[in-house]
This record gives C-alpha cells, structure tokens and sequence, in this order.
C-alpha cells in the first residue's frame, strides 16, 4: 500500500529520536499523511536517516510503498526527491502498541 507524507526536517527528527529509544523492541510508526490521516509505517532508524539526509530545509513530499511478501514479510519502498531506497522487514519485529 501506498502512502504519501508531507514532513518536515523537524519531524523527522523527532521520529528517529522515537525510533532509537525503542532500539530493543521497534515500533510502528503513526505518522500523518497529506491528507491528515494517521498510518502505521514500519521505518527503521536507516530509513529514516536515508529521508532525513535527502531533504531540504522545508517540508518535504514522501513516497513510502509497503508491499507484503510473503508470511509477515514486507518491501518497504521509499521515494523523496527523485531518490529511492527499498528495505525488508518482518512485520512480526514490530510492536503494533
């Protein structure tokens, strides 16, 4: 499925800070979409510094593909400024709460 976020530099910021504080038991992500809907994302603390280091210092759009393989597999996809990068996780990992 695919989402589309509007972030900020700030918020991206605050999301990696999220993420490194739950380094021993990951979380989904509840991030607002364009239109102001809240999504639950499995982003990982490379993935977030990889949209981090793409983008500028104003809100920036975000393209995040999740596709489910197999099992609880799934392909994460990013795309932000002309620039991609795809990962996989288990989405057993993730703690839904």
């Amino acid at each position: 499925m695919k989402y589309h976020l509007l972030l900020s530099p700030f918020q991206v910021e605050i999301l990696l800070e999220t993420v490194e504080a739950f380094v021993d038991n990951q979380k989904l992500l509840h991030i607002p979409n364009k239109e102001g809907d809240i999504v639950a994302l499995p982003l990982t603390k490379d993935a977030l510094l990889f949209i981090k280091d793409q983008m500028n210092d104003e809100r920036t759009e975000i393209e995040i593909d999740v596709a489910e393989d197999s099992g609880n597999l799934a392909t994460v996809s990013i795309q932000i400024t002309g620039v991609s990068e795809s990962y996989q996780v288990d989405l057993n990992d993730f703690d839904v709460s």
